[in-house]
């Protein structure tokens, strides 16, 4: 559904509003408050083209953070930084000019400095505070800004779609799969403190902050899906090597078959068992490679 999606929003625009109706109408979890950003994800997820991502987006505007409408009380920061919701009406069009986009950058990093500085202590037990500032100075300024316009209020998926990029370059990085669920679980926390700290400057709502919480909520469970995934599939491979594909799991004898039986029972209770936390910090962090 997605490569048609992809397809017909540059080709035909009644038709992909159309395609676009029928995706949402297939399941009930579409009808929520976080319809929109789930499918964003999942868009992005698959790889599917900026035409589909930026017209869903603007067609089903759930996504787009609202500035407070009043002083609520989680509102406790004054934002040292430009009014984000200035360049509302540039979202997820072509790159402005230089003079703008030099503008948001600035405004970028002068929020980035302020999240670090207030929370300095909380992000110091996640990560080194230079990897993560590294990390969020790619997402502002690389991730949000490539190919079109996006800042922190244009869109509450980015945050999720951001972090399984990163998954994604942990995973060609690092080998040990403990320490990259570590290192992904670390920025997770991260970006939803930061979401949490816009809604203190009253960039954005809590509703919204909840929003963007919600979303890595849910691709950091694909991801450990993913993992166990992998495991699991390691695990059979070990259990059942392959020295002659002629000879491969032949359940014609009884005996063979009883032990086949018998190891895939063990492979069963462990895969119940409680999956281990990672490890704590003991091993240098890596700096990860900017998203391409």
């Amino acid at each position: 559904m997605t490569t048609k999606l992809d397809l017909t929003a540059t080709t035909n625009q009644p038709e992909f509003k159309a395609d676009l109706a029928a995706l949402l109408a297939e399941g009930p979890e579409y009808t929520s408050d976080y319809s929109l950003s789930m499918l964003s994800s999942l868009l992005t997820i698959s790889n599917c083209g900026r035409e589909s991502l930026a017209q869903t987006r603007v067609l089903f505007s759930k996504t787009l953070a609202k500035k407070p409408t009043r002083a609520f009380k989680y509102i406790t920061n004054k934002p040292n930084f430009d009014d984000y919701y200035q360049w509302e009406d540039l979202s997820f069009k072509a790159l402005p000019s230089k003079k703008i986009l030099n503008k948001i950058k600035r405004t970028n990093f002068q929020l980035i400095e302020q999240f670090f500085t207030q929370k300095k202590l909380k992000l110091k037990k996640l990560a080194p505070l230079n990897l993560l500032k590294n990390l969020f100075t790619d997402y502002l300024n690389e991730y949000l800004i490539k190919n079109y316009l996006r800042t922190v209020i244009s869109d509450l998926a980015s945050p999720a779609t951001f972090l399984y990029l990163q998954w994604n370059i942990v995973c060609d990085e690092i080998p040990d799969l403990d320490y990259a669920l570590e290192l992904i679980h670390s920025l997770e926390q991260a970006l939803v403190l930061f979401y949490q700290f816009l809604a203190s400057c009253e960039v954005i709502t809590q509703k919204d902050s909840n929003l963007a919480k919600f979303e890595l909520e849910q691709v950091l469970e694909l991801i450990h899906s993913e993992c166990l995934e992998e495991v699991a599939a390691d695990q059979i491979m070990q259990a059942f090597p392959i020295d002659d594909e002629d000879d491969l799991l032949d359940l014609t004898n009884p005996d063979k078959a009883a032990q086949v039986l018998a190891k895939l029972y063990d492979l069963k209770e462990s895969f119940e068992q409680p999956q281990p936390t990672p490890p704590a910090n003991g091993k240098p962090y890596m700096k990860l490679h900017k998203p391409k």
